[in-house]
């Protein structure tokens, strides 16, 4: 179904281009990521604040979702959600370019009865709506789809092992696609334990921000290594944050693409405090 900011609807709607109601919202985020075996995730946060819709919702009159929409694959799927979080995953390949989300509510029963006291006084005649009806529009969101975006940090660095190396120190080995966290056996027995606590968030601050900040600087005084898969995810990623190479610094880059590492470390000792 297409639906854009210009439809009319000889029924109330909930939404913020229309003044159907005195009061009220339709809420809605979307953030998208992409899982260990590359398909997508994304993960919607619906909110109505709605008395009367919110009580349709509760007695499965009314239900909530999306259009996910992409013209460059021919996705065009509604997508039944909830209020509050919820998550789908999308194979590899369906999303492509531009991609359009709208969410919308919808009648799921006939004679649904939309009165309330929020409605604008201009409804005269008590609404009552058949199956199928939209009565509610959230503001539609618009993205470009480029996986290299969404692959995880995780994804381009690889730990391995030299016992040349000396003992509480790791090399980054840019060399290939993937970045090369290379430690003696020690060093990267202990990551490699770390890795599976509950403390292993300690790793960001730890090595994972070090071994950044070394690679932005190469980035930011080098075009050599473009091709890479590595530089094409960070420079992705950097252009989704609205970060230049040349302008931020890479010590900031790198607390930007690790999202504020320093509060993981707060956490952690929080949490160790009791």
């Amino acid at each position: 179904m297409k639906i854009n900011d210009n439809m009319r609807f000889p029924h109330p709607i909930l939404s913020d281009i229309t003044n159907d109601y005195t009061k009220g919202s339709f809420e809605s985020d979307f953030t998208i990521t992409e899982t260990e075996n590359r398909s997508l995730k994304l993960t919607s946060k619906i909110n109505i604040e709605s008395p009367r819709l919110s009580e349709l919702i509760q007695d499965g009159k009314v239900a909530v979702g999306y259009y996910l929409i992409c013209r460059e694959t021919f996705y065009d799927e509604l997508h039944v959600s909830i209020l509050g979080e919820s998550e789908i995953i999308i194979p590899q390949g369906m999303l492509f370019g531009s991609v359009i989300i709208r969410p919308i509510a919808w009648t799921t029963s006939s004679e649904v009865d939309l009165s309330t006291l929020t409605l604008n006084p201009e409804f005269s005649v008590l609404p009552i709506l058949a199956k199928g009806e939209i009565v509610a529009l959230g503001p539609e969101y618009r993205f470009s789809m480029d996986p290299k975006k969404y692959k995880p940090l995780g994804s381009i660095f690889e730990l391995t092992r030299n016992d040349n190396l000396p003992a509480g120190i790791f090399h980054v080995d840019t060399e290939g696609d993937i970045i090369r966290l290379v430690a003696e056996k020690n060093t990267f027995e202990n990551i490699v334990q770390l890795r599976n606590t509950h403390n292993r968030n300690l790793l960001l601050g730890s090595i994972y921000l070090a071994a950044l900040v070394d690679v932005l600087s190469r980035m930011s005084t080098s075009s050599n290594d473009e091709g890479k898969t590595w530089y094409r995810v960070l420079k992705a990623k950097y252009d989704e944050l609205g970060l230049d190479l040349l302008q931020t610094t890479p010590s900031e880059g790198a607390q930007m693409l690790l999202k504020r590492p320093i509060q993981e470390l707060f956490a952690v000792v929080e949490h160790m405090n009791g």
